[in-house]
């Protein structure tokens, strides 16, 4: 499933020191924040019933809402996206967890050193961390084949053309047990999978997915199992992934369950999503291609990114991905990510990655791959 680019209605000047003033208050409370306290503050020149009507406006935009029938706001993922993109990382502030990630990192190295550096951050900032190892490509799948357990569950193998063989656990949907499901179901997996990576083939099922749901047209698919092998193979190739994600670790799982409640974000969905590492990967992956922002090389989403693979419950989540190349000596290239919920404080949370990624690196400076 694809995740929709939020629209990003164009701001004005005033709304845009109204929107900065309302994050900044509503990520030292955790409240909902009325006109009178943003117009009190210094950067804010107006009267609260001026502030009052941009908020209204915020809201009819998707960069606000009111949590109550009252009239305080709190912003949106989309509202806190745009803060934290501006936001200016306070590398002075944070200089001594700076020599604390040295100090863990030194004379570790591999795993060892990757672990220290990513349970210091999950501590620091109460969230939690995640090390995202960069893999090839893959070698293409040369054969699929089912072999079904019961009339409703089914091992489902991919063998590659290097000899390599990846499987998952496939239950059947009601309505098809009975049916003859593991012959269809093969057929379409081998037209979508073979020839392709596990990982190219997530992707094609993805786009036949997009193309399914945008056409009336039922004979777009040939062979006509492609539609329900696409909906499968999104499962089954993340699952079969999985299985290899041996160089994907998270550190913090508790801390950011506990973080998650403040704001309201589904804890057990987030949870589960987090823990399926293939998926989580792909996600990272999204994110650390998204634009930098000014002063750092730190990846920002608030809420779930938008663009084509699994459809993240990642609402009210930040996530902070950043890029850290592979070394000369024991360190492979790889994703640095913070996952914390959206109430973040990113002034901080952004140097502290900057600074994770140079402790990876063996201490010398990382430059975004």
């Amino acid at each position: 499933m694809t995740v929709p680019v939020p629209s990003r209605a164009p701001l004005s000047g005033r709304q845009q020191v109204v929107l900065e003033a309302l994050c900044e208050v509503y990520l030292h409370t955790g409240d909902g924040v009325g006109s009178a306290v943003i117009a009190g503050r210094p950067a804010v020149p107006w009267s609260a019933a001026t502030v009052r009507a941009e908020l209204a406006a915020l809201c009819e935009k998707g960069y606000a809402y009111s949590p109550h029938a009252s009239a305080a706001r709190r912003p949106t993922d989309l509202g806190l996206q745009i803060f934290a993109e501006r936001a200016v990382p306070d590398f002075a502030g944070v200089a001594a967890y700076r020599d604390a990630l040295v100090r863990a990192a030194s004379g570790l190295t591999g795993g060892r050193r990757l672990r220290a550096v990513a349970n210091l951050v999950s501590a620091l900032l109460g969230v939690a961390t995640a090390w995202v190892e960069r893999e090839t490509e893959g070698d293409p799948v040369r054969a699929v084949s089912i072999t079904p357990a019961t009339d409703r569950v089914a091992l489902v193998v991919f063998d590659t053309a290097s000899g390599d063989r990846f499987t998952a656990v496939f239950e059947a949907p009601a309505a098809w047990r009975g049916s003859a499901w593991p012959t269809a179901l093969a057929g379409g997996l081998r037209w979508i999978l073979v020839g392709r990576s596990l990982r190219s083939g997530w992707a094609r099922a993805g786009e036949l997915l997009r193309s399914a749901r945008a056409s009336d047209d039922p004979g777009v698919f040939e062979p006509a199992d492609v539609r329900a092998a696409a909906a499968a193979a999104t499962r089954l190739c993340a699952d079969a992934l999985s299985d290899g994600a041996a160089n994907t670790f998270l550190e913090g799982i508790g801390r950011l369950a506990a973080r998650l409640g403040e704001v309201g974000a589904d804890v057990a969905a987030v949870v589960a999503f987090v823990e399926a590492r293939a998926a989580l990967a792909q996600t990272l992956a999204r994110v650390a291609k998204s634009p930098a922002a000014k002063g750092h090389a730190v990846r920002v989403c608030v809420g779930p990114p938008a663009g084509p693979g699994p459809c993240a419950p990642l609402d009210h989540v930040s996530l902070l991905v950043r890029a850290v190349p592979a070394d000369a000596g024991d360190t492979a290239g790889g994703l640095f990510a913070v996952l914390g919920p959206s109430r973040l404080d990113f002034s901080r949370a952004l140097p502290l990655v900057e600074y994770a990624a140079q402790a990876i690196a063996s201490g010398r400076d990382a430059t975004a791959a």
